[in-house]
């Protein structure tokens, strides 16, 4: 068993108190933008990228293909920039983010 003590072993001082509330302070602030950024890409209109060059086009290169079985179901998703090019989201991806954030709010569904 590992003798420890908090009283014996650990000594706060202001310092460590100062470097504990910056670090603290620095994690919310990262954890408020992320969840920003997330509401803020989510909860965008799709649009269209202007891509350099066609040979770059990965919405081309990779389309997005739907089951021949069942046209309301994804096969393939292809590139991540279909989710920005096309107005649809059958794999409803942003709805975990819309519902994240607001049980997060204290507003869950």
């Amino acid at each position: 068993m590992v003798d420890f003590s908090w009283d014996r072993d650990i000594q706060l001082s202001v310092s460590f108190l100062m470097y504990a509330r910056i670090v603290v302070h620095c994690i919310l602030h990262v954890t408020r933008k992320i969840l920003w950024l997330t509401t803020w890409v989510f909860s965008m209109q799709h649009m269209k990228i202007d891509w350099k060059d066609e040979d770059k086009n990965l919405t081309k290169m990779y389309p997005r293909e739907t089951d021949p079985d069942d046209e309301d179901s994804i096969a393939e998703p292809g590139s991540f920039f279909n989710f920005f090019e096309q107005e649809s989201d059958p794999m409803d991806v942003g709805d975990i983010f819309f519902a994240s954030g607001a049980f997060r709010n204290g507003k869950p569904n």
